[in-house]
């Protein structure tokens, strides 16, 4: 299942301003493969994907510029960066979440 995930991103302007992009992607969760032991267990990485599903400027407005190929792959990796950093903290906070209710319930003193 693909996660939206939004990050911000400076480019520069047809003037050379320099513009704050909001951008809009869905990742694809990235699931590490299995390279060792018998070979029927093992698979290759798989996910890890990101595409651009909307560019808006400041003011919310779709973007009309055009990115370069390079800027466009290198949003697409902080895109799915971004998604990891997002999976990680929640995970974490699942965790406490979970530590507290345990605690709460008298399992931990």
């Amino acid at each position: 299942m693909n996660e939206t995930t939004t990050i911000e991103w400076e480019v520069e302007d047809a003037d050379g301003d320099t513009v704050v992009l909001t951008i809009r992607g869905e990742v694809e969760p990235f699931q590490q493969g299995r390279t060792s032991g018998p070979p029927e267990f093992c698979y290759p990485d798989e996910g890890g994907c990101a595409s651009i599903v909307a560019i808006l400027d400041e003011d919310g407005k779709v973007w009309a510029g055009e990115l370069k190929p390079a800027v466009r792959d290198a949003i697409e990796v902080a895109l799915v960066e971004q998604e990891q950093r997002d999976l990680e903290d929640g995970e974490a906070e699942a965790a406490i979440s979970r530590f507290e209710a345990r605690e709460e319930e008298g399992y931990i003193r």
